[in-house]
């Protein structure tokens, strides 16, 4: 089993995700532990690399604080035939002036981020399918993130409502 460290961003109901090259979709940005770290230490470490010191200094206050926090876990098997067992933490609305001081380092394989809500397809953006067919989801459904704006979502109609119905989150 590959146990890696996500990191759920999500300001003005988008959510932060970053560009893979290795396999050319977004993902959550995070990865990951390393012998004897623990999982808040892999998530600064990973921030660091992936999103800039600035943004790593600024999370390591807010998870200080305790401004982060364990949200679930997600899994998939994947194309090695090895279980990913993804554990995120949640981090909304705060820290609003770090969105703009995101620096992708040269040497990592993240080389863009995007705020995504639901219309992502519409962008052409590709996603890791844990983030599309899982941490999105879940997402959506607790009114974390945009939802889809397309009557015809198949994940709609297989809880049997429209996310376009206000109603629904106020039961």
């Amino acid at each position: 089993m590959i146990t890696k460290i996500g990191l759920i961003w999500v300001l003005d109901q988008k959510l932060l995700a970053v560009f893979k090259k290795t396999i050319w979709k977004y993902i959550l940005p995070g990865g990951k532990l390393e012998e004897g770290e623990t999982e808040t230490d892999c998530l600064i470490r990973e921030i660091g690399e992936e999103l800039g010191d600035i943004v790593r200094k600024g999370f390591e206050k807010e998870i200080a604080k305790g401004n982060v926090r364990y949200l679930d876990e997600f899994g998939e098997k994947i194309e090695s035939g090895e279980y990913l067992n993804l554990r995120c933490y949640f981090a909304e609305e705060i820290r609003h002036d770090l969105k703009d001081k995101i620096m992708h380092n040269s040497n990592d394989n993240i080389i863009a981020h995007r705020w995504i809500d639901g219309n992502y397809e519409s962008e052409g953006l590709s996603l890791a399918s844990i983030l599309e067919y899982q941490v999105l989801p879940y997402l959506r459904v607790r009114d974390k993130v945009i939802p889809y704006l397309r009557p015809s979502d198949p994940f709609d109609c297989y809880l049997g409502h429209s996310w376009l119905n206000p109603d629904f989150f106020h039961h």
